[in-house]
């Protein structure tokens, strides 16, 4: 019987203890994902709406390098139309949208993940500014002679071919442009995204899972409760059950919190192996990841502050409410002390004059001799 008490002590502690470390986890999850206000406040402090267009086109100059038909993404003057086109604040409210969309599929306002983005204006608008940059730059450069090549595209033109104008240039700028796929869809939906239907059923799951994973910390709670009771039941001293509940909370809370500390805020400072490493897309991607786990190592660090304040009201309480004397029960049992309260061992001070002594006697005064004349001349 006692092994088996002491293997359930053990059990109920150990899913105590793991219960705590997935309250932690899935708490923090859902404050972080569960509301789609905190997702969009984490993407738009990642700078990903500012720096998008940057590094897009740092992307394609990359990919792009030594193809001769590609457009001169190299070129400040193109990094600067691509930024006036397709401003943060149009990309904020575009990335807002989308994430709108699948919050609402997700939470079972909408049944299927729909969404549709027009970039039609945005689109328009860089291929006037493209298109009036080659006009500039062809109208920049000298006659082109018998020995030049004039077979690149005019976006990359070393001299003006003969029989070209700038209205011949700025048209064939936009059919070069029109040819790219991004500008000659500008639409994008979940359509376009998801070619088939097929994609899309592969994320059914998703819905359930994340109203599954709502409940969790409710779960979670409810299993700290039942085992920490059970816990202590099974202890030989209930007093010292709750001591170790209490304990156990708040070495485990701070464990994590420390280990959140050291890992979240100390060690990336001195090393870059918890980052993407590259440039352009994947370091923007390599920013949103890094500014989401920063706010939930926030959010743990708090919970876990929580769990210790719990924690050490449990202590208090536990401390608050122990005897005087840890053996007075015991002393009582055996006779050896009484249930009565000690009475002031300070006694009154009795004058023995003001004594109530009750007599029959009756009490004789005293008389007292008259002195004659004689005596009391010489002052006797």
């Amino acid at each position: 019987m006692y092994t088996l008490k002491a293997f359930g002590r053990w059990l109920f502690f150990f899913i105590f203890h793991l219960s705590i470390i997935f309250l932690i986890s899935t708490v923090s999850l859902v404050l972080l994902l569960g509301d789609r206000n905190s997702t969009k406040a984490v993407i738009d402090d990642s700078g990903v709406y500012d720096e998008f267009v940057d590094a897009f086109v740092l992307t394609a100059a990359n990919e792009s390098q030594g193809e001769p038909n590609s457009l001169p993404f190299d070129d400040p003057e193109v990094i600067k139309i691509a930024n006036e086109s397709f401003d943060s604040k149009v990309l904020k409210s575009a990335g807002d949208h989308v994430l709108d969309s699948v919050y609402d599929w997700v939470e079972g306002s909408k049944d299927e993940l729909e969404f549709e983005i027009n970039f039609s204006a945005q689109v328009d608008k860089f291929i006037e500014g493209m298109s009036a940059y080659a006009v500039n730059k062809y109208e920049s450069l000298p006659p082109c002679t018998a020995i030049d090549n004039v077979s690149a595209t005019v976006f990359n033109l070393t001299c003006q071919p003969s029989g070209s104008s700038a209205e011949l240039i700025r048209q064939y700028s936009k059919d070069d442009l029109m040819q790219q796929d991004f500008l000659n869809n500008p639409v994008l939906s979940d359509e376009t995204i998801f070619s088939s239907e097929d994609q899309k059923d592969d994320l059914e799951f998703l819905p359930e899972t994340y109203r599954a994973t709502r409940l969790l910390p409710v779960i979670c709670i409810l299993v700290i409760f039942i085992s920490g009771i059970l816990f202590i039941l099974l202890h030989r001293s209930r007093r010292r059950g709750v001591k170790r509940i209490g304990s156990d909370m708040v070495t485990t809370a701070v464990f994590i919190a420390l280990l959140t500390l050291v890992f979240g805020f100390v060690l990336p400072h001195f090393t870059d192996t918890f980052s993407v490493q590259g440039e352009g897309l994947p370091r923007l991607f390599n920013n949103v990841i890094e500014e989401f786990l920063q706010n939930l190592d926030i959010v743990v660090i708090n919970i876990s502050i929580v769990l210790v304040s719990v924690g050490a009201t449990v202590l208090i309480i536990e401390k608050m409410s122990r005897p005087e004397n840890i053996y007075a029960e015991v002393a009582k049992k055996a006779g050896l002390s009484s249930s009565t309260p000690k009475k002031s061992g300070k006694r009154k001070k009795v004058n023995p004059k003001k004594a109530p002594i009750q007599t029959s006697e009756t009490k004789k005064k005293a008389r007292t001799r008259r002195k004659s004349k004689k005596y009391r001349k010489i002052g006797l």
